[in-house]
């Protein structure tokens, strides 16, 4: 191994260590639910026999979610025996092994996959009439999102073909962390120093949108975390890809994902979370590249904050957004069809680790083939490091969401700890009247779990500072 491999293996692995940190999630942003498991692919619930303590025996197969995931026979492209793998003549700037989206072999694959994808949609026509395709895939998976009925998709499950056809379910997000609970500052110590720690290294973040913008005369605007004076562009890729407008030389790609039957709200519906969008994945983004020793203003109280691997790049999908939705198990999630689809496209665009600080929100058994696992370990195929959280329903057994547990895919649990920024008291003014129980409310850490070591600056609260 050279010197200069030996280089970027260490830095992958202080990028994997970020998302281990990035993953570790005592506060879910999701409403609490029953996760019912899913169903086989011939309809018969998969689920185990309800136990005190455990998740409820329930049949998905018997809810018509209007979307269905259809997984066709053949491997996708990423996961294909023949796939062409890049061969980088600096291994520095990215290992070997790394699925090559631009090589003639793969791209004839894909294309080959897109013909048998039309073929089937022609047999699909007549087996599901009115069915409507809304997505396709073909890196991470092979097969499509179709939008039909029970009875429809019980048809299209016994075309030959076919290896599964399982309903779109929500997956919800899951997220906190801090660099000094993992150690990061050793890290840091190994690859020449802080500012160094994730040299190299793209970093793709599946989450609400990562809030980098520019003003009218093109200067940066966005979150002082993702300003990209000093950084120059991937060298010898196509970046910036996607929406450019919220993309720079820090954040490299910028694309969003929008169910076609449930738009975002409105100003909500760029790559950047709008007035009524979550921070969360600012946050998240924060956590794992912020850049080293970003000052911020935290309501009066300056803070000096960075991510795990402040140097690498980041790479932004957009799928979980505020839409019009009244369903509120609905409204903020993000769904099976949009999530395949966006890795599907972090590992053709060249991510070396996909961050996913969500999880199902249904307790799948792996007895059938899960669209979400599947595409999470084709992606492992692929060459890129998947981590996913674990959830925030432990301590208690089998409370692990997909695709955490797969066996490809590094599963990160949670930790309880105790850190403040700032402590005080908060007093609601307005508008009237002001409850009582909402004034003079004191601020302060967690009154449970064991004090986070380290001092308050290798803290990692990333969120957007503006109001």
């Amino acid at each position: 191994m050279t010197g200069s491999e030996t280089t970027w293996r260490v830095r992958l692995l202080a990028v994997v260590t970020v998302l281990l940190a990035t993953l570790l999630s005592p506060a879910g942003v999701a409403r609490a639910f029953a996760k019912p498991a899913p169903p086989s692919p011939d309809g018969r619930s998969t689920s185990p026999p309800t136990v005190s303590g455990r998740l409820p025996a329930n049949d998905l197969a018997s809810v018509d979610t209007g979307r269905w995931i259809v997984q066709l026979a053949e491997q996708p492209a990423a996961a294909h025996v023949r796939a062409v793998r890049a061969v980088q003549a600096s291994p520095a700037a990215q290992p070997a092994g790394r699925y090559h989206a631009a090589a003639a072999d793969n791209q004839a694959y894909e294309s080959h996959l897109a013909g048998s994808q039309r073929a089937f949609e022609a047999t699909l026509a007549h087996t599901a009439k009115g069915a409507t395709v809304e997505r396709r895939y073909s890196v991470a998976l092979n097969g499509m999102a179709v939008r039909m009925s029970k009875d429809q998709a019980a048809a299209v499950r016994r075309l030959p073909g076919v290896k599964a056809v399982t309903p779109d379910v929500a997956y919800k997000l899951d997220m906190y962390s801090t660099p000094a609970q993992i150690g990061a500052p050793t890290l840091w110590n190994e690859l020449g120093g802080q500012a160094n720690a994730g040299a190299g290294v793209k970093v793709a973040v599946i989450d609400t949108g990562i809030y980098v913008t520019k003003d009218a005369s093109g200067r940066y605007a966005g979150n002082p975390c993702f300003d990209d004076a000093g950084y120059q562009l991937p060298a010898g890729g196509p970046y910036p890809l996607g929406d450019t407008r919220f993309t720079n030389r820090k954040v490299i790609v910028a694309r969003t994902y929008f169910r076609p039957d449930d738009p975002p709200l409105p100003g909500d519906d760029t790559a950047i979370p709008g007035p009524e969008g979550s921070p969360h994945g600012t946050h998240t983004s924060g956590t794992v590249a912020c850049n080293a020793n970003t000052h911020v203003d935290l309501q009066g109280t300056p803070v000096t904050i960075s991510g795990v691997a402040p140097h690498a790049w980041l790479m932004n999908y957009r799928v979980f957004y505020a839409s019009h939705s009244t369903e509120d198990f609905q409204n903020g999630n993000a769904y099976v069809a949009e999530l395949v689809q966006a890795i599907d496209d972090a590992v053709r665009d060249g991510a070396d680790v996909i961050s996913n600080s969500w999880g199902s929100s249904y307790q799948n058994t792996l007895a059938w083939p899960d669209p979400m696992v599947q595409a999470a370990e084709s992606a492992v195929d692929a060459g890129v490091v998947m981590v996913f959280a674990n959830g925030n329903a432990g301590p208690d057994t089998a409370t692990t969401e997909a695709p955490a547990n797969s066996p490809k895919v590094i599963g990160v649990g949670a930790v309880t700890k105790d850190a403040a920024i700032s402590s005080g008291v908060i007093d609601v003014t307005g508008p009237a009247p002001v409850p009582v129980t909402l004034t003079a409310r004191d601020i302060g850490p967690a009154q449970f779990g064991p004090a986070a070591p380290g001092p308050a600056s290798a803290r990692s609260c990333s969120s957007r500072t503006e109001p």
